[in-house]
């Protein structure tokens, strides 16, 4: 097609063509031209069925000459040699002068190409979702239900799925007052979150779900600028309800992750609502900036701002294992590992990953066991060996309590009531220079 305005491209693409589309010529840049280049840019982000086109085009055709009355060289084009019929300046539509110096249009010309050509490639596998992009590749599994691969660097981040979570370790006083018995079927959630439903929208528009054969329509090398892959777990609670993680994924690696709860009459009350992930190695430090040493929602007093380097994932010795190492009020934590699981890899230095903030901070913990692991020991000394990193990041985090340590329940403030919707939003943001 040629000189399609970008309005019909639209319409085109629109209706799920069978083919991509391309122009073989297109912004006719004849003199002071090129308005408009950016409504067929936005065509990109889009569709991902355009395929852009050429630019008419690349230099001003004209003929130096030597000026009778003058004596000096100048450029001469259509009409200028006595001849007739002419087309005149017709042939002035380069992005280059005639003299090989780039006009205005050049230069905004490739500002806008460079910002279209930083985009990630998607490979659509049977059962996966591949990104990548400089220096990161990410795996997203229909069939294991979430993210399952965080690449940053060669330095895989992930030992499992990360999934919400529900459930933190009882304490004294969660026991003392029979909190976890009453909301003991978060710790089924927690541990046996039903399989999600899950959609993919490209550039900020929902796509046909791409599992085989709908797969098989796109190359193995699509190059986009967002893209958002959500899951949708059904709890195995009575009432039921869902949890929805969306991750967004930019051209810089970042990944922007969404966790919502859907609040349901009849539920009993959250231990705590979080976002779980579980690292293949431990982290020998954490550096983040919030309120000093552990702190949770009804102990923040004495809590200083700052920023915070801890060394290891130290486990508060509690006499019986208990929820423990909880940071309120944080806006940014960076995590710091030294060794992988990959026998191939023999780098020993330092690497690390930063989680962010997106609007309100956040609640996390950075320790070496799961709440279920916590859960089932009643001495220190009975946890298992480190082997792994477990950060949660929180959006909502019971009360500890403390009136006294029999009965009495926590402070009305400090609930997290699941009869109420909650959302929260951080970053995962690898730091790729």
């Amino acid at each position: 097609m040629m000189y399609f305005p970008p309005t019909d491209v639209d319409e085109y693409l629109s209706n799920n063509p069978k083919k991509p589309f391309l122009s073989c010529e297109f912004m006719h840049d004849m003199g002071n031209s090129l308005g408009g280049l950016d409504s067929y840019m936005k065509l990109y982000d889009k569709h991902q069925g355009y395929s852009g086109g050429f630019i008419w085009d690349f230099i001003d055709q004209a003929l130096f000459v030597t000026d009778t009355v003058t004596d000096q060289r100048i450029l001469r084009y259509g009409g200028d040699f006595d001849e007739r019929h002419s087309d005149y300046e017709f042939s002035g539509d380069g992005i280059m002068f005639a003299d090989r110096t780039e006009n205005q249009q050049c230069r905004r010309l490739s500002t806008t190409m460079e910002n279209t050509e930083n985009s990630i490639k998607l490979i659509f596998g049977d059962g996966t979702l591949g990104v990548a992009g400089t220096d990161f590749h990410y795996i997203f599994s229909y069939e294991k239900g979430g993210l399952e691969s965080l690449v940053i660097k060669n330095k895989e981040w992930l030992y499992r799925v990360p999934k919400p979570t529900f459930w933190r370790a009882t304490t004294d006083n969660d026991r003392s007052n029979q909190f976890s018995e009453t909301s003991a079927m978060w710790l089924g959630a927690d541990l046996f979150l039903k399989h999600p439903q899950f959609d993919v929208a490209v550039n900020g528009q929902p796509i046909e779900l791409p599992i085989a054969p709908a797969n098989n329509r796109y190359s193995s090398d699509e190059q986009v600028q967002t893209l958002t892959v959500t899951f949708t777990y059904p709890t195995p609670t009575v009432p039921a309800t869902t949890v929805t993680v969306r991750y967004t994924v930019n051209v810089d690696g970042r990944i922007s992750i969404q966790t919502s709860f859907k609040g349901r009459s009849g539920l009993p009350e959250l231990p705590v609502f979080g976002f779980r992930m579980i690292m293949p190695t431990a982290a020998t430090q954490f550096t983040y900036t919030g309120l000093s040493g552990e702190t949770y929602p009804d102990r923040m007093t004495g809590g200083l701002t700052g920023t915070y380097t801890v060394k290891g994932m130290p486990v508060t010795p509690y006499m019986v294992p208990q929820d423990c190492g909880v940071h309120m009020d944080t806006s940014e934590v960076q995590v710091m590992r030294e060794t992988t699981q990959n026998n191939a890899d023999p780098d020993e230095e330092p690497f690390q990953l930063t989680f962010t903030k997106v609007d309100d901070n956040f609640a996390f913990s950075c320790l070496p066991y799961t709440a279920e692991e916590l859960e089932s020991a009643t001495h220190i000394e009975e946890l298992p060996l480190v082997r792994r990193t477990v950060l949660t990041i929180m959006g909502a985090v019971r009360g500890v309590g403390g009136i006294d340590s029999w009965e009495a329940d926590i402070e009305a403030p400090y609930h997290i009531s699941a009869e109420a919707d909650h959302t929260f939003s951080f970053v995962i943001d690898p730091q790729i220079n």
